[in-house]
This record gives structure tokens, sequence and C-alpha cells, in this order.
């Protein structure tokens, strides 16, 4: 059960007085009221804010130590809004939460219980001295008077305000502070960090922590942040202690933590050798220390070498080569597991001035520009001017590439170019020489390029492919060809090593073919000729404009043109007196008869009669019609005595008779004729036929045979 405080028991009966005379007197003396409508004006000039913000944090439990503007206007609005009547019920619901408040928690304070009756009293004693010894009973009073009941809020909040400037933590619970990762409850050493981590937490709502402190018995205060990190604990038991601070300005009990701190012997040094202690600048000097721990258990964990305190290295044993001539003092140190550094032991060595050598390039040969491949003979030499010292070693190099260690060396591997050898000495002392530079020229070996072919072969027809292939050789070891070049007529088509075109124009080409190695370096051109014949117009196209059934244009293409519902085409392919279907080489035909434009290139026929062409070919003029309009004739057409073809032809029309199928290739014309007059003669009826045009259906030359084998700038035609 909580001890009785007279503190808290004052207070109380001055609530039960005030009760106990209101119900005794209910007039109110004048002086009174003028003191405290004084007393009110005063008030809420000079603190209407803060009793407000008072009343507002602790008599409602907010508990935020500041209040905004905007929450400032809103609770005087609320306030000025308010009836007479509405302010006094307000108010004195204010002072009930307040009284029971402080009668629910008590205050166990004694000190500050006598506080605030203290204050209560000076505050109405210094305004109502001749009413001892209770002013409170005509002040309250008055207050209940109904014609005062406008000033009420603001005397009700000074009394709150006085007594909460006295009573910052009514009702505030402790915070509870934690250790959350202590190191294990085993023995640190001195200077070693120890760390530690704490929070802490606040029961009463909206509460925060905003203050720590760590402390030692021994050494007192040591951290005032969560997070404790030090390394300068005395030696030594502590009892380590960790508290939290809410925001109300209320400490946690402390926790606490062990820890013995160990005094920790710092370990020795020792140099044990600097070999050599005095050595030309460049030659390597070897340190070599060790150390050792007075502490049981203890061991080494780091070594430092320095000079000037410069740390040249951390390990027992290191070499050096790079400092320049003089006197130094070198310093080395161990460090122990537990972080303590020996005392530094120091010894002294010399650098001594070495001169370098100098190298001489005595002769390259030969030395004028060669071929890559040939044979060059290097020769050098070295001297050095300190006193016993000698040369030891030859480097002869290329681009950093170390090509010899001798002073004469012979090679033919250069690579191609102008190149800068490079040639350098070393002394007895380890000391290189500059180097000593010379150029010399290795020329490539021209590439060479060759045609392999040209297909299907160097004699084409306009618009047809023709496929160019060839490659580069060269006799370089290592080389290799990276360009290609071709050229037509001086007209450059491809930079592959194969390549096809249908796009070279009529007429006889040269062809060149260049390449170009690795090094830059262009062959001669390698050469071939081809020649690109155009098609031959059929005469019965150029000298009448009709087109030929399965005929080609111009360029190759059969049954381009449409004529009376006749496709066709104008063309055919012609090599000297063959011809070559469908353009392809190597299926030549002989011609069988070729009627020129001229007038005497026609043949008559009567009825009856039959035409013998040749190849087993047989025209006949079955009849004759020359009164019809238009006129006519009835033709059958033989091969070998067999009737291929039996047709009634007009005037003025072409007739023509295609193969199917003729070595592979489809409706090839074989006969072609033009029906130039129908006429009726002294005895019969005549037929006039002109610009007749017929092949062989056995091939006469076979290409394959006679002209694959042949090189290929060598022209097929006779």
């Amino acid at each position: 059960m909580r001890e009785k405080n007279p503190g808290f028991d004052k207070v109380k009966n001055h609530w039960l007085e005030w009760e106990r005379i209101m119900g005794k007197n209910e007039r109110t003396d004048l002086g009174i009221r003028v003191k405290i409508e004084k007393l009110t004006k005063e008030i809420t000039k000079n603190q209407i804010e803060k009793i407000i913000q008072e009343l507002t944090d602790r008599s409602i439990n907010k508990k935020t130590s500041k209040i905004n503007k905007n929450d400032l206007l809103q609770i005087k609005e609320k306030i000025s809004g308010l009836s007479e009547q509405e302010k006094v019920e307000e108010f004195r619901e204010c002072i009930d939460k307040i009284t029971q408040k402080i009668l629910d928690h008590g205050l166990d304070d004694k000190e500050l219980m006598e506080n605030i009756s203290n204050e209560l009293e000076k505050k109405f004693l210094d305004i109502f001295p001749h009413q001892p010894p209770s002013p409170y009973d005509r002040i309250i009073k008055w207050l209940k008077s109904p014609i005062h009941a406008g000033t009420i809020a603001v005397i009700t909040l000074s009394v709150l305000a006085i007594v909460f400037m006295a009573l910052p933590i009514i009702g505030n619970s402790n915070p509870i502070a934690y250790i959350d990762s202590p190191s294990p409850n085993t023995p640190s050493f001195a200077g070693i960090t120890l760390s530690l981590t704490g929070h802490g937490t606040d029961p009463n709502d909206g509460d925060t922590i905003i203050a720590y402190r760590w402390e030692s018995n021994r050494d007192g205060l040591i951290s005032s942040t969560n997070v404790l990190e030090t390394s300068r604990l005395s030696a030594g038991k502590h009892e380590l202690t960790f508290r939290v601070m809410d925001n109300r300005g209320a400490w946690s009990k402390p926790v606490t933590f062990q820890v013995e701190i160990l005094q920790n012997n710092p370990p020795l040094a020792y140099i044990d050798s600097v070999k050599p202690e005095k050595a030309y600048e460049g030659t390597p000097i070897t340190f070599s220390g060790h150390g050792s721990d007075p502490d049981t258990n203890d061991s080494l964990i780091n070594y430092e070498w320095s000079i000037n305190e410069t740390i040249l290295s951390n390990e027992k044993m290191f070499k050096i080569q790079s400092l320049p001539a003089g006197k130094y003092v070198i310093g080395f140190k161990v460090k122990d597991s537990h972080g303590a550094w020996s005392e530094q032991v120091s010894t002294s060595f010399e650098i001594i001035k070495n001169y370098p050598p100098k190298a001489y390039i005595d002769s390259i040969v030969p030395s004028t520009a060669i071929y890559t491949g040939t044979q060059v003979t290097f020769s050098g030499r070295g001297e050095d001017l300190d006193k016993g010292d000698y040369i030891t070693s030859y480097e002869w190099s290329l681009n950093n590439i170390i090509l010899s260690d001798s002073a004469v060396f012979i090679t033919q591997t250069l690579p191609v170019g102008i190149l800068t050898i490079q040639f350098r000495v070393r002394d007895s002392i380890g000391q290189w020489s500059d180097m000593a530079t010379a150029n010399i020229e290795i020329l490539d070996h021209p590439p060479v390029a060759l045609i392999d072919s040209i297909a299907p072969f160097n004699l084409s027809f306009f618009n047809n492919q023709l496929t160019f292939s060839g490659h580069g050789e060269d006799q370089d070891k290592n080389d290799l060809i990276t360009s290609y070049e071709w050229s037509i007529s001086n007209i450059k088509f491809s930079n592959s090593a194969a390549f096809s075109s249908n796009d070279i124009a009529i007429g006889s080409h040269s062809v060149t073919l260049r390449v170009m190695d690795n090094h830059g370096v262009w062959s001669e051109p390698a050469f071939s000729n081809i020649e690109i014949m155009p098609y031959t117009p059929f005469y019965v196209f150029s000298e009448k404009g009709l087109i030929v059934r399965d005929g080609t244009c111009d360029n190759g293409v059969k049954n381009c043109i449409v004529s009376n519902n006749i496709s066709g085409g104008g063309y055919y392919a012609k090599v000297g007196g063959r011809v070559a279907l469908n353009g392809k080489l190597d299926k030549l035909y002989d011609i069988l008869i070729e009627q020129g434009p001229f007038a005497g290139d026609k043949k008559t026929l009567t009825i009856g009669e039959t035409w013998s062409i040749g190849s087993g070919y047989e025209l006949t003029v079955n009849a004759v019609d020359a009164k019809a309009s238009p006129r006519w004739v009835w033709f059958t057409l033989k091969k070998d005595g067999a009737v291929i073809d039996d047709v009634v032809i007009n005037q003025g029309e072409v007739y023509e008779y295609s193969k199917k199928s003729l070595a592979g290739e489809l409706n090839i014309p074989v006969f072609i004729t033009y029906i130039d007059s129908v006429f009726v003669g002294t005895t019969t009826d005549m037929v006039q036929l002109r610009y007749t045009w017929a092949i062989s259906e056995n091939p006469l030359f076979t290409i394959m045979t006679d002209v694959v084998a042949l090189p290929v700038n060598v022209s097929i035609i006779k």
C-alpha cells in the first residue's frame, strides 16, 4: 500500500474546504470581485495562449508539448462560440477530470506536493491578504454565482495552469531500458573496442525516447547514444549501466552489464637481418624480422616496416630495389592479436649511386630495305664506367617483345614495316642502360591474284547471270589475303572473292582481279575476257512487227509480249550459225534455214507441193483459198515422215511450231514462217512464204565437251 502523502492531503483538504464554505455563504464581497476581474484581465492579456495550450495538452491527455497556430485558432474559436452556460459546463468537466486524475494516481513526491500547495496559496494570498487562512471559499462562492459565469473559463484555466506548471509528469509511467546486443561476459583486453547496443520503450501512448546514458562504475559517463563503442575502458572489472529518458523527462531504471578489462602487454619486435647493408642502386635488399609476445596465448597478427613513417611492407620478410642512393634508417614493429603494437626497433643501411652502362648497336646486315623472310644479322656491345663493374646481360627487343639476349643474333622472322629495333645492356650490379635504337624496313612480298572460273562460260548473252570466282596467294609466311577487287572494262564490280552479275553491258570486256594482303600490299592484276552477246530478232519481228510464240525479248525473258491472245517475243539466242536454247550455251542447235529480209528470200508453193526443210522436216500445202477473205492456206508439217502439225493459217500471219521439250528446255520454237501472199496461178492456186526459220532437233555442237576445258580467256566463237 502506498505511503500516505501529507502534501496530497493538504491539496485535497483545500478542495473540501471550498465545498464546505460554499455551502454556508451565498454573498460575495465586491472587493473580491474586482480583484478577480483584474486577475482575469491580466491572465487573459498575457497568458491566454499558454493557458489554452496547457489545457489542451494536459487536461485532455494530449502528449505533445507544442501546438500549432491552426489548432490554437480552432480552440479560441470554439471557446468564443460557447454560451456562458456551455463554458461553465465545459470547464467544470475539465476540473473534474484533473481532480479524478490526482485522486486516482496520487503523488508520491512529498516535496512536489508541498510546492503545489505553497504555489496555490501564494497566488491567492497575494490578491486576498485580508481573508486568512483560506481565501478559496470566497473565490469559489463568487464563481458559482450565475452572474459571473462569463469569467469562469479564464479563472479555471488560471488554476489549472498553476497546477500543471508544478506537476509536469502527473500520471506518467517511467520508460524501460534494454541492452540488446552485449558482448559475451568474458574478459576483454584494454585497447580492444567494446560494442554494446541498447534501446528503450515507454508504456505511455505517444511518449518517445529522447535520451540515452551509458555509465561505468569505474570510468563514469562513457556514452550518450543508444550505441556504446569504446576502446578506452580502464583495466579492471566494470559494471556498465544503461538508462533511457522519455520526452517528459522521466528516466528509466538502469539495466546493467558486467565486463572485465584485462591489461594487455605489448609484444616485442626484432630485426634479424638486412642483406646487403650496403648496396648499389637497383640492387635488391632483403629485410627480415620477427616478434614475440609475453602474454600467454597471445599471437602476432601484423608487421610493419617503415622509413620516415612511410610504410614499405606488412610482411615479416620483404625485398626492395627501388630506393635512390642515400643513407637510411628503417623501423620495424609488430602487433599482437589484441591490437597492441610493440615499440619500434630500427637499423641503418646505405644505397650507393650506380652509374648505368651504355649500349651501342654496331651493325645491322643487310641495312637497306629487305623483303620479309630475308636473314638479318644484328650486332651490339656495352660499356660500364663504374670501377669493377662489367656487362652481364644483353637484350634486343621490338615493340617490348624480346628478340634475343645475346650480343649478336640472326633472324629472318621480322614483321613487315619500318621497325625500330631496341638494344640495352645490364651491368653486374643489375643496372640497365638506356635503350640504343636503329631502324630497318622490312618489305612485304606482293600477293598473287588468280581467276579460278567464269561460269558458266566467258561467252554469255545479255542479262544472263555470270559467276566470277578467284583467290589470292602470298608467299610470305603468316600473310593473309584481306581484300579483293574485280573490275570489268575498268569498272569496279565487286570486293568479294566470288560474285555473280547479270548486269554486264553487251560487248567484249576485259576482266581483272587484284588481291591485297594484311600489310596493305596489292597484287598485280590477273586478266581474262568475256563477251556479252545480244539476242537476235526474228526477221518476222524486225520486218513485220509480229511476235513468235515462245520467243524472248531482247533481255532473254520468254513470252514477254502478248498480242492477239498470243504470248511470245521477237528474239532468240544466236551464236554464229547456231541457236542456244533459251540462251543456254551448253545447248547449241544448228539453224537449218533463215530467210532474210531481201525480196528474193522467199519460197512459193503450189497446192499439193511439199517443201523439204532439212533434219527430217517437211511442209506440205494441202489447200489454198485465194478467194476467201482473208485468204488462207492449209499446211501439214511432218518430222521424219510423221505428221506433227496440221493447221490453217491466214495470209499475213505467222505459222510457228514449238517443241514442248528439247534438251531439257521447255517450249522451244523449231519452225517459223510468214504467209506473205496467197494468189491464183495460171493452173493452180499458190502461197508465197517469207522469213522462214528452222533449227535441227539434233545438237551439232556439244559445248560441255568442246568448251568447258578451254582456258577462261579463250572464246568459243570460231
